[in-house]
């Protein structure tokens, strides 16, 4: 799978079959073009960002939806400030921590681009604060849309450092 960083989307490359489609409301995608022209994948993106996109988009997704990939089930977390839209994964690894896919809504340092918009930074921070710092553990592993990966527990402490500054 690739995720767009930036935009907040993500393009899963179809497997050998199908997979079951997505529960919640992500079941009630747009239509469109019927995936990314290049490679024939289903394109999902949150909802509030999908009207941006330059890729038609299949698969609309809303906080708490869970998207499948093959065996693999994603939950998606609905984190408004970077875009309207932005939204991270969690793979909750059944045999190991989770994993955080989170676009350009969390890095190592601090949470994602907000373009000095007290609003929309203080709406990123209390989605990442409630929506990940509050339910996942220390050793979930992030993934960035760029950079490095991290661990929430190597952010966590820094989190009142962040509020403080701004960004």
């Amino acid at each position: 799978m690739a995720w767009g960083a930036v935009w907040g989307g993500l393009v899963v490359r179809p497997p050998a079959r199908r997979p079951p489609p997505p529960r919640g409301r992500a079941a009630q995608g747009r239509g469109g073009a019927g995936g990314a022209p290049a490679t024939g994948a289903t394109t999902y993106a949150g909802a509030y960002d999908a009207e941006g996109i330059p890729v038609a988009t299949d698969v609309l997704v809303e906080d708490g939806d869970t998207i499948r990939v093959g065996e693999v089930e994603l939950t998606a977390r609905h984190l408004v400030g970077h875009t309207p839209g932005s939204i991270a994964l969690v793979y909750d690894d059944p045999h190991g921590h989770p994993h955080l896919f989170t676009g350009d809504c969390l890095f190592p340092g601090g949470v994602g681009n907000t373009w000095k918009d007290p609003e929309a930074f203080a709406s990123l921070l209390r989605d990442v604060e409630t929506k990940l710092f509050a339910v996942l553990p220390d050793e979930t592993w992030v993934y960035p849309g760029h950079g490095k990966d991290t661990t929430l527990g190597d952010e966590r402490p820094h989190v009142p450092e962040w509020r403080e500054r701004g960004w």
